[in-house]
């Protein structure tokens, strides 16, 4: 769903830090107390102090030692989290994407989900033109789209393999596949009740 990147701080016993553009996860077979996850809009504390990671939310705290040669990997971590944060993108980083209109998008997917955004276009037009494409320079058979307007934001894919529909952004997500009946018709209830929810909330 999401570009997630993997920070090995040491192999035995395994203790690694991941994190995609919704959350931290932390596996450490030494302490079992810091395996968690830390989303993003819950994060209250993310810094590296001298040699110390300090990672927290209202519920939970891990501490960790991190040695020299793994500090600029912490720090390029934080750095990105903390410009996902503040972000409005939820496809990120964009080099990783190309760019394509609509049309371009048409002719190259031809998998599963594909009338999402044809059904969309009609249904809800103004929600539609908010909506930007992309193809992942990794997963090129899927399509990936990003809606962003003042009151939210959030990306949708295609699975071409897995045959799914995946809707997130850095609160919530959403996966609607072959198992399902309907799955246009529940893929854009879901997207027109998370955009009309959120404008309600800006105009109250």
């Amino acid at each position: 769903m999401k570009n997630q990147k993997k920070i090995i701080l040491r192999n035995s016993p395994l203790i690694e830090i991941s994190y995609d553009n919704s959350y931290i996860h932390i596996v450490d077979f030494e302490i079992q107390e810091n395996n968690q996850h830390f989303y993003f809009d819950k994060l209250e504390k993310l810094e590296l102090n001298n040699e110390k990671l300090e990672i927290a939310n209202s519920h939970n705290k891990v501490e960790m030692i991190i040695n020299e040669n793994k500090k600029e990997s912490i720090k390029k971590m934080i750095s990105e989290i903390e410009k996902i944060i503040t972000s409005r993108e939820i496809i990120y980083p964009k080099e990783n994407y190309i760019n394509e209109s609509f049309e371009e998008f048409n002719l190259r997917y031809n998998g599963y989900g594909k009338k999402i955004f044809e059904e969309l276009r009609k249904l809800k037009p103004e929600i539609f033109k908010k909506i930007a494409f992309y193809q992942s320079k990794e997963d090129k058979e899927d399509g990936f789209a990003e809606y962003i307007d003042e009151e939210i934001s959030f990306a949708i894919r295609l699975d071409f393999y897995r045959e799914e529909i995946i809707i997130w952004n850095n609160k919530w997500g959403k996966e609607i596949g072959f198992w399902e009946n309907n799955e246009i018709e529940k893929s854009l209830n879901f997207i027109i009740e998370k955009v009309e929810k959120s404008q309600k909330l800006h105009t109250t």
